[in-house]
């Protein structure tokens, strides 16, 4: 599987385990994350366990780790997933999404900017600040997986959220947030 992943890690993919309990699934999420390793797959899936404070995960050199990497060549990150994202909507010539799922403080939204300034990282130079201005912009990601688009966030409900932000052929354009009974709101994020 992926490069420094030996046994002390525990299973860098849940699909591996020997057992699949509730049990085993947990110990082995412990145990990633004792050991530093707060992601994990599921197959294609990424689970985060959010460490509460800030990692140096994200910087320029592991972006170039992840740039144009299978995704199982290195260790679980939400980088090599991007990328995946990104490669499968330039091959297909369609647009794509990354469904990110949590509770209220699960750090969905951590998630969200760290997926786009991969993105905006590998994009080409000439789309880059369109993808940088839609993460760090006005209408950026923290809003909109808050409550929706131009709305305060209240954490008070202690719910979850769900943000889908679709990465366009053309640039970066839209995020859905589920409202009310299962409807969803779409709003441009790039003026």
């Amino acid at each position: 599987m992926a490069e420094l992943e030996g046994p002390e890690f525990g299973k860098a993919d849940f699909v591996l385990l020997d057992e699949v309990t509730m049990e085993q699934f947990l110990e082995n999420l412990r145990l990633r994350f004792s050991q530093g390793r707060i992601y994990t797959y599921i197959g294609e899936v990424v689970v985060a366990v959010n460490p509460y404070r800030a990692l140096a995960l994200y910087g320029p050199p592991v972006v170039e780790q992840y740039r144009g990497r299978e995704l199982y060549e290195r260790p679980p990150h939400l980088f090599a997933l991007a990328d995946a994202a990104y490669k499968a909507m330039k091959r297909r010539a369609k647009d794509t999404c990354i469904v990110i799922s949590g509770e209220s403080g699960a750090g969905k939204t951590e998630a969200s900017k760290y997926i786009m300034q991969y993105i905006a990282a590998i994009t080409n130079p000439s789309q880059r600040a369109e993808v940088e201005r839609w993460v760090w912009g006005d209408w950026g990601c923290p809003v909109a997986l808050g409550s929706g688009l131009g709305e305060p966030c209240d954490h008070r409900e202690g719910v979850g959220r769900l943000g889908v932000p679709h990465i366009h052929r053309e640039g970066v354009g839209r995020l859905g947030v589920p409202r009310g009974s299962g409807g969803w709101s779409w709003g441009a994020l790039c003026p």
